[in-house]
């Protein structure tokens, strides 16, 4: 029950009704009569099964080759975290496996060096290893975006990766890349035709009573239903996927707008 709420992303306050319910479906079964977890044996649970889970992978990390895969990112709560992944060869499994070693607090108040600096990453990513005894000839690739900290040609992680490990394969993130080479060819493009994408979703994103009126031209063309994406600017390739539904639904949209401009004539 504890991993199916964690994977699924779900508040530990839930684990007090789904602990009844499962009381109250299964009234003959003296398991599901004994069970007994609040929110605060929910946590402790996971903080436990993350540790198990941890020495497991990290066991397997000394017995096998593995690559590394980075990336930093903020939450909610604007704490800036460092996500350590491991792609290896289970030679139990024959099969690649992929698992999160760690994820660092990139301001940590008890840490001396704090921030992205291509060292201080370095650095946590070493301490990372050695922290679970891996031994460090068993790290034969590393992955991770085109960030100048991470792939730059001095003081990045990857110039010491080459330094400290001779002939280790480094892969910058084909998404990434893919992303900032259709970036660039898009403004070869008139401005105005990303400027529409962005504009139509801004016309319908807050507005309930236009979603419908557009709704309402989708069913009369026989269109399907489809919401008008946002191009994030964040996301890799996210404006095709915007022009692409524009495509889709133009008929419906001009049907919308054209009935705008005959209200106000």
């Amino acid at each position: 029950m504890v991993c199916f709420i964690c994977e699924h992303n779900l508040p530990f306050t839930i684990v007090d009704l789904m602990v009844n319910l499962c009381k109250a479906m299964f009234p003959d079964s003296d398991i599901a009569q004994a069970m007994c977890m609040k929110k605060t044996k929910c946590t402790e649970l996971t903080k436990a099964l993350d540790m198990c889970m941890t020495n497991d992978l990290a066991s397997r990390l000394r017995e096998n080759k593995f690559s590394l895969i980075i990336d930093e990112s903020t939450d909610v709560s604007t704490t800036k975290c460092l996500t350590i992944v491991v792609k290896f060869f289970d030679k139990d499994m024959t099969t690649f496996k992929t698992g999160t070693l760690q994820l660092i607090n990139m301001y940590d108040e008890n840490d001396e060096m704090v921030g992205s600096t291509g060292e201080n990453l370095f650095r946590l990513i070493m301490n990372t290893l050695l922290s679970y005894n891996i031994p460090l000839e068993n790290f034969v690739g590393f992955a991770a975006d085109e960030a100048a900290n991470i792939m730059g040609g001095n003081n990045s992680i990857s110039s010491r990766l080459r330094e400290e490990f001779p002939g280790i394969a480094i892969f910058k993130c084909i998404c990434h890349s893919v992303h900032l080479c259709a970036s660039e060819a898009v403004k070869y493009l008139p401005r105005h035709c990303e400027d529409l994408a962005r504009n139509i979703y801004t016309h319908f994103a807050h507005s309930a009573k236009r979603k419908h009126e557009l709704k309402l031209a989708q069913t009369f063309l026989d269109l399907k239903p489809h919401k008008i994406l946002h191009p994030c600017a964040t996301r890799g390739l996210s404006l095709h996927a915007a022009v692409e539904r524009v495509v889709e639904q133009w008929s419906a949209l001009k049907l919308y707008f054209s009935k705008i401009e005959a209200r106000k004539d």
